[in-house]
């Protein structure tokens, strides 16, 4: 199974012969911005408390959501 770290080689090799036309250059660069795109390290998640407002009201009946409480959190 080739990954993607051999296609982007591929394509950033092909990009460098002369005979390849200037749309087929543009694809393969597309491509390779779409490749790193894809394959990019995620975020990580960090859950916060102020997110789930049914969840928090259905927990505690006196909880209110304000724009104020947002961005205090």
């Amino acid at each position: 199974m080739i990954d993607h770290i051999e296609i982007i080689k591929r394509l950033e090799q092909q990009n460098a012969l002369i005979d390849t036309t200037e749309a087929q250059r543009e694809a393969n660069l597309f491509r390779i911005q779409w490749l790193t795109w894809l394959h990019r390290d995620k975020p990580t998640y960090h859950p916060s408390n102020g997110t789930d407002f049914l969840l928090e009201a259905h927990k505690n009946p006196n909880y209110r959501c304000t724009p104020r409480s947002l961005l205090e959190n």
